[in-house]
């Protein structure tokens, strides 16, 4: 099982489909970059942008939704991640 990424005490049902989206792949992992040629997923406002680094105000300027999930392609094979992430979906 893939490691859970913290929310505030309380988490909406946005989050928990964010979640939920992100820990249903199987092939992606769920991590800010490695450096490296896997593919991975990230929820951006929790991960790389939380609100300590990056204000509500900012994210709003620039279009930084909290639903986003950020999706980043590595090197398997296409038809995998496919269908990898049409799994997770049909999950949420």
């Amino acid at each position: 099982m893939m490691d859970v990424v913290p929310f505030p005490p309380c988490i909406t049902k946005e989050d928990k489909k964010r979640l939920e989206t992100t820990t249903n792949v199987k092939l992606v992992k769920l991590a800010v970059s490695l450096g490296g040629v896997q593919s991975l997923v990230e929820i951006a406002t929790a991960m790389t942008h939380p609100e300590k680094y990056v204000s509500v105000e900012e994210r709003k300027e620039t279009g930084l939704k909290e639903s986003l999930i950020r999706f980043s392609v590595g090197l398997e094979n296409a038809e995998d991640l496919k269908k990898d992430l049409e799994h997770a979906l049909e999950k949420v």
